[in-house]
Formats: C-alpha cells, sequence, structure tokens
C-alpha cells in the first residue's frame, strides 16, 4: 500500500492500533478478524483535493478485487453534540445533501456546497487535535 501511495508520501507506521472509525465497522463485519486490512489517516496539512485524490489512486485496487471500506462520519462536529442525541436541523440537511452528489465528482466541488454546510458539518478545530 505504501508503494501505491508513494506519490502521496504515504508512510508506514505500526505504532497505533486502528481507530474506532476502522475497528467498530469491522468488529460487526468480520467479527473473527480474518481478513487483513490497512487504515489510511487524514493529513492535516493537506486540502480535500489531495485526500480525494488518494481515494482515486486507491479506487484502482477494485479492479483487483479488493474490498474498500471508508467509514467515519458524514457529519464530525463534536462541539455540537446534544444531551439527546438528536441531530441537529443542518446535519439532517447535509446528509441529505451528501446522499444526493454521492460520487467523486459532486463531492469534489466543495465551491458547490453552501460555506454553512463545510464549516459546520467538519470544523478543523473540532475534527483534529493539535
Amino acid at each position: 500500500m505504501v508503494a501505491l501511495l508513494s506519490s502521496h508520501q504515504a508512510q508506514e507506521d505500526g505504532t497505533w492500533g486502528p481507530d474506532h472509525g476502522a475497528w467498530t465497522v469491522l468488529k460487526f463485519l468480520y467479527p473473527g478478524a480474518d481478513v487483513p486490512g490497512f487504515q489510511l489517516s487524514i493529513d492535516m496539512s493537506r486540502d480535500f483535493l489531495w485526500h480525494l485524490e488518494i481515494g482515486r489512486t486507491l479506487s484502482e485496487l477494485r479492479d483487483r478485487g479488493v474490498f474498500i471500506l471508508g467509514s467515519g462520519n458524514v457529519v464530525h462536529n463534536l462541539a455540537m453534540l446534544s444531551q439527546n442525541n438528536t441531530p441537529p436541523d443542518f446535519a439532517l440537511e447535509f446528509d441529505s445533501l451528501f446522499a444526493e452528489r454521492l460520487d467523486f465528482v459532486a463531492l469534489a466541488d466543495r465551491n458547490g456546497m453552501s460555506p454553512c454546510y463545510v464549516r459546520r458539518t467538519h470544523p478543523p478545530i473540532t475534527t483534529f487535535p493539535h
């Protein structure tokens, strides 16, 4: 995988185990942990389009029969969590917009999305630790 992503300066790092966004999904899909896997992390120093390009590069693995699973939340704003677990209206609206645009080109067009969605659904301060 590191070789495939060499254009993106990928590095192997075995010091961390899988993030909860990966293992919480995989433990139900493969409870015997009998499939190989790897996890990619977001590079905070890179922009959105750089990360989408990683996805484009990895897409060639589908042609080789590799199962690619993306996990995480469409909306990830920890500061907006409510006590009653009711999602805010903007989160529901963005979730619907995301489902409508569920293809590479449309999601890459962040300019076509309301700036309110981009700022509120994935604020960098709550998403990435310093």
